[in-house]
């Protein structure tokens, strides 16, 4: 899917407007940058997704959790070949 340049605005301050017009079923936002990062997503009715960086256990963890979200949960499952 094609997301518009004008959704992420600097400091990944969201452009609400631009993102709801996307009507998407989830919003992946980082919570380290404080609340007026998510708060606009849910006040805008959408729902935010947030996850922890920083760590290859927090980078692991968030792909397992858009894995699951997209219902693909084995998706970050690795083969044992």
């Amino acid at each position: 899917m094609d997301i518009p340049s004008g959704i992420p605005a600097p400091n990944f301050i969201p452009n609400v407007e631009e993102l709801a017009a996307t009507n998407p079923d989830l919003v992946v936002q980082w919570p380290e940058y404080g609340a007026n990062i998510v708060e606009p997503i849910t006040n805008a009715g959408l729902r935010p997704c947030s996850f922890p960086a920083g760590t290859e256990q927090k980078a692991r963890d968030y792909q397992a959790m858009v894995a699951t979200a997209m219902g693909k949960p084995e998706g970050t499952e690795r083969s044992s070949s």
